[in-house]
């Protein structure tokens, strides 16, 4: 073991193989995997923009996922996380209020190109793009680490818990211990969102879109609604705005916009969002409140939990509530990923993709998968 944090964890990520991971987080990885590539593939303007502004076809080789030409690999795992995040539905740590998927899997897909491997929040306040770069330059500099130190350039090991470290600045040093040594693979914590917003407005979708199916409320008919969730989740930056909502990070963040899109479309579809001016999605927003509810603040963040009441113009209040946010399940997932890579690769294409995922942990490269995700 290191005699460091720093040390620890490196020896924990060299030490962790297929071979000794559980069944049970070998599958959760692949999911991930899934989940990620799903969100990678889909066009947004943030990518076409990342790419034209950095992409360098003949400086490398490493793949872009939905580019026709590759980059070197510090710029491939930054130009494939960008399409990734400003999708707004990638995986999530709720407790660290984390998107791990966008920047692990770009990093180990460009230096799979290259070497045998197996398998501040400002701008939600602002409500500006440059969110979507947070995860792309994390995996790049993951990757230039890793090449740094394979080249032979050696970093402090007391650069995360030392005296002068990472922890140390933000007075953190006596928490070093949560970040190893841990009872089990945080993964299994990770969930996968049906909606393309903010952690923590997923919940209350999901019981709106359950009032919708169970009542078909009239929009027009609604006087107001009212949204329990736990005080962090009231409190994160953007999630508490009744409007008027003007853009698309707005809106993904807003429990109140993104609640009344799912009661005026009557469901939670992607479009929702893509129309952030929707005058009566608006409408509904400007009369939702936030509620931090006790109970579910206690809970959290062990459990996600949330509840939505809705009272109409007769008089009728109709509730929805949930005791923590059930994640999609695999079907679910792999469905949403057909939907993004048949476009790309056709039906058998995707086909191989999936099943290049499932053999990684019994196969000694990822170059199948590599291949596999070669633009056609």
């Amino acid at each position: 073991m290191g005699d460091d944090l720093a040390g620890e964890l490196a020896d924990f990520c060299v030490g962790t193989t297929t071979a000794l991971a559980p069944a049970d987080v070998l599958d959760k990885a692949k999911l991930c995997l899934t989940d990620f590539l799903s969100a990678a593939l889909v066009p947004s303007d943030e990518s076409r923009i990342a790419l034209r502004a950095l992409g360098n076809p003949r400086a490398g080789a490493a793949l872009v996922l939905g580019a026709a030409a590759g980059a070197p690999a510090p710029a491939a795992a930054y130009l494939t996380s960008v399409p990734a995040a400003a999708t707004g539905r990638t995986d999530t740590h709720v407790e660290s209020s984390s998107h791990p998927g966008m920047v692990v899997f770009p990093a180990l897909l460009a230096l799979a190109g290259q070497h045998e491997v197996s398998g501040l929040n400002h701008w939600a306040r602002a409500a500006t793009q440059e969110h979507v770069l947070h995860s792309a330059t994390a995996a790049r500099t993951g990757v230039e680490s890793a090449l740094l130190a394979a080249a032979g350039l050696i970093a402090s090991g007391g650069a995360v818990d030392g005296e002068a470290g990472l922890l140390a600045a933000f007075g953190a040093r006596d928490r070093a211990h949560r970040l190893a040594g841990g009872p089990g693979f945080a993964i299994r914590d990770i969930v996968h969102k049906p909606a393309p917003a903010c952690i923590y407005v997923q919940g209350p979708c999901q019981l709106a879109e359950e009032i919708g199916r169970r009542h078909r409320p009239d929009p027009a008919r609604v006087e107001s609604v009212r949204i329990g969730l736990a005080e962090q989740a009231v409190r994160y930056p953007g999630c508490d705005n009744s409007g008027p909502i003007s853009d698309v990070v707005a809106a993904q963040l807003s429990v109140q916009f993104s609640v009344a899109s799912v009661l005026a479309s009557g469901g939670i579809l992607d479009r929702n969002w893509r129309n952030p001016a929707d005058p009566q999605a608006n409408r509904l927003a400007a009369r939702s409140r936030l509620v931090a509810d006790p109970g579910l603040t206690a809970r959290f963040p062990a459990r996600n939990g949330s509840w939505v009441r809705v009272l109409l113009d007769d008089g009728q209040v109709l509730v929805a509530e949930q005791d923590t946010f059930p994640s999609m399940n695999a079907a679910e997932i792999v469905r949403r990923f057909h939907a993004a890579a048949d476009r790309v690769y056709g039906r058998a294409g995707s086909e191989a993709i999936l099943a290049r995922v499932d053999r990684l942990d019994r196969t000694p490269s990822a170059s199948g998968l590599l291949r596999a995700l070669q633009p056609r």
